[in-house]
């Protein structure tokens, strides 16, 4: 990582310019995933696993603390969701397993 200093005006004041090698470090951080949103491709950026930490979201494109309310209600959110699919997954489960039974056949 090579960091060389140029000069902005006559004062003394110093732009580092940073190599190609540091961007990629700190685009690493956020990457781009595929995901399927009605019927359609869509690329969503979302944290690295090095860079997931609790409390912290991606929001245009950059890493953003989350305020206490919004912490609370994703947690609260998360156990409403988990009791739902603990009372779906039998279901699922089955319906998975006759699916890879069908596929299997083909």
């Amino acid at each position: 990582m090579l960091r060389t200093k140029k000069k902005v005006n006559e004062d003394d004041v110093y732009f580092e310019d940073v190599s190609d090698d540091e961007y990629e470090e700190m685009d690493e951080a956020i990457r781009r995933k595929i995901v399927i949103r009605g019927g359609k491709r869509i690329r969503k950026k979302v944290l690295s696993p090095a860079e997931k930490k609790a409390g912290y979201k991606v929001n245009n494109g950059k890493k953003v603390k989350m305020s206490a309310i919004e912490r609370m209600k994703r947690k609260r959110a998360a156990r409403k969701g988990a009791r739902k699919s603990r009372s779906k997954r039998s279901i699922s489960t089955r319906k998975r397993l006759r699916s890879m039974r069908r596929r299997t056949g083909l």
